[in-house]
Formats: C-alpha cells, sequence, structure tokens
C-alpha cells in the first residue's frame, strides 16, 4: 500500500514538511559549513604559527652559536612569552636555561626550568624539564629540592633516566649503597645511556656492596 495516494499529496507532504523542517536543515547546513571552515581556518593558523615558532626558535639557536648573549636572551623571552604553555615556549625556555649554565648562572638555570614544568604543554616536556633541573639542581648540592622532584615524576617513559639521578643524588649524600641500588634500578627499566650508567656503576666498585659477614 502507498503512503500517499497521488502525486498531488506527496507534493502537499512534501511542502509541509519543508515548511516544518527547513530552517532547521538550513541551519544545520550552515553550521556544519561553518564548522569545516572554522576548522579547517584553525588548521591553518596552527600551521602558520607553528612554522613562525621554528622559525623564530632557529633565530635564536643562531644566536646562542654566535655566543649573542643579550640578543639571545631577548629572543628567548619573547617566545617564552609570546608561546606560553606551547612547545616553543618550552624549548625557548629550555635554551634559556642552557646559556645560564654556560656562563655559571645555575639559580637563573633552574627559574627558567621551573617555568619549563609549569608551561609544558603535555607530560613528557614536563618530564623532560623535570630532568633538565633535577641535574641543575644536584649540580649546586640542592638535594632535596631534586629528590621532590624525582618523587612527583610519574611518566614511566622517563623512569630509568629518573632513577638514575636519584643514584647520583644518592652518591652525593655519600650512600654509596643506595645509590647503586638506584643505578641497578634504572638498569632494569631501559636506561638509554646505558654505557654511562655501567660506567658509575664501575666507579663505584665494592663501595655500594654489603659488608661481607665475618662468619669466624
Amino acid at each position: 500500500m502507498e503512503i500517499y495516494e497521488n502525486e498531488d499529496e506527496q507534493l502537499e507532504a512534501l511542502k509541509r514538511w519543508w515548511k516544518e523542517n527547513g530552517k532547521s536543515i538550513i541551519g544545520g547546513l550552515v553550521l556544519g559549513l561553518a564548522g569545516v571552515l572554522g576548522w579547517q581556518a584553525w588548521q591553518s593558523y596552527q600551521v602558520t604559527r607553528s612554522e613562525e615558532g621554528a622559525q623564530r626558535f632557529g633565530s635564536l639557536v643562531i644566536s646562542m652559536r654566535q655566543h649573542e648573549i643579550d640578543r639571545a636572551s631577548d629572543q628567548a623571552r619573547q617566545l617564552m612569552q609570546d608561546y606560553e604553555n606551547e612547545a616553543y615556549g618550552v624549548f625557548a625556555a629550555w635554551a634559556m636555561a642552557r646559556q645560564n649554565v654556560t656562563l655559571g648562572d645555575l639559580e637563573s638555570a633552574t627559574s627558567s626550568l621551573q617555568w619549563a614544568i609549569e608551561h609544558s604543554p603535555d607530560d613528557s616536556l614536563k618530564s623532560i624539564s623535570r630532568l633538565r633541573l633535577v641535574r641543575v639542581l644536584l649540580a649546586i648540592g640542592r638535594l632535596d629540592e631534586a629528590e621532590k622532584i624525582i618523587g612527583a615524576s610519574r611518566n614511566q617513559a622517563f623512569a630509568a633516566e629518573f632513577s638514575m639521578l636519584s643514584g647520583d643524588i644518592q652518591l652525593a649524600r655519600g650512600k654509596p649503597q643506595l645509590a647503586r641500588q638506584a643505578y641497578q634500578q634504572a638498569l632494569l627499566e631501559g636506561v638509554k645511556d646505558r654505557n654511562l650508567l655501567e660506567m658509575k656503576l664501575n666507579d663505584l666498585g665494592d663501595a655500594g656492596l654489603p659488608a661481607a659477614v665475618d662468619a669466624s
């Protein structure tokens, strides 16, 4: 059985349906088209912004290589401001910290790396920033702060690197046995620089081994 008995009824039904639903369909099409165009515009903006960030960061690297300290500092600060909470802002903070370390200003390096931690857009960048900050804190003897940062790190992708740094901290505290344990943990976790870690263990020699029990 046909729903509509003739073409006139079908046409009339179509007119009523369009009258009732036409506005919403047009609105949906407009919104859909706007969404597509908006998404394309957003993607284009992000590509342009990323390219601009790459160029500016490249100029910063060149300034650092040419030892243009003031220029590099200004470029880094501007990138950190313009790309706050974005990757290139973090890269600029790393560059600033590296320059600070080269100049022997480790305290300023810690500030730059702390900024990078607070403004990292993802956990990987945050973890790398923490690793670098721990190394600087270790160099200036702020061991308690370094340990707190390691304790707050939960990214398993960097667990081995943090374990190795934990061993370095224990060694700096004069606790070779704890240092050895941390180094061995780093080996189990698959540390990237295995050769360096094995050198650290070899340097420990027997210092990190428990004393033999005299049973005589």
